[in-house]
């Protein structure tokens, strides 16, 4: 049977992101008979908004701390604890997936888990262009850079536990 990357993905808790890195492969086809790189991504995150801080943690252990660079949030309240529900390139106004030809060239987003009232989640992407004096953000969220998005969009797979810590945790 012919798998494809998104079923090998979800079978080996996995990212296509990161299959496709380790196997340097430059798009979404593979063979049959092809032999391929798989690691688990077992990784947890720690949002600590007071500190500008986002770690990934691995076995209760720090893995990488990233640099939040400023956050848009118009919930006065985060739940402290969700899940990753989807990563996913932005371009051109439009979602990419990542079994999509032109993900590689699009900035990465990462969404948790929407609500059960089915409100969207928290969303992690690049900050946006300054507003003018005055005015709000063009989108919520929770801003990093780009290049650390990349990175975190090789390694968080959806499912993922993300916690948003109260205060500041050392």
């Amino acid at each position: 049977a012919r798998d494809s990357l998104n079923a090998i993905a979800g079978k080996f808790r996995t990212t296509i992101s990161y299959i496709k890195r380790v196997n340097n492969l430059l798009g979404p086809v593979i063979h049959p008979g092809d032999r391929l790189v798989i690691y688990p991504l077992e990784f947890e995150v720690e949002v600590d908004l007071p500190n500008n801080r986002l770690s990934v943690i691995k076995d209760g252990r720090y893995f990488k701390d990233y640099t939040i660079v400023g956050h848009h949030l118009p919930v006065a309240k985060l739940s402290s604890e969700t899940t990753l529900g989807e990563v996913y390139g932005w371009l051109d106004e439009k979602k990419v997936r990542a079994d999509q030809a032109n993900f590689t060239l699009a900035p990465k987003w990462l969404q948790t888990a929407g609500r059960k009232g089915g409100k969207g989640g928290v969303i992690f992407c690049p900050e946006p262009p300054k507003p003018a004096a005055g005015a709000a953000p063009a989108h919520a969220g929770i801003f990093l850079a780009r290049e650390d998005l990349e990175e975190l969009s090789t390694i968080l797979r959806p499912g993922i536990t993300i916690r948003f810590l109260k205060s500041g945790k050392s």
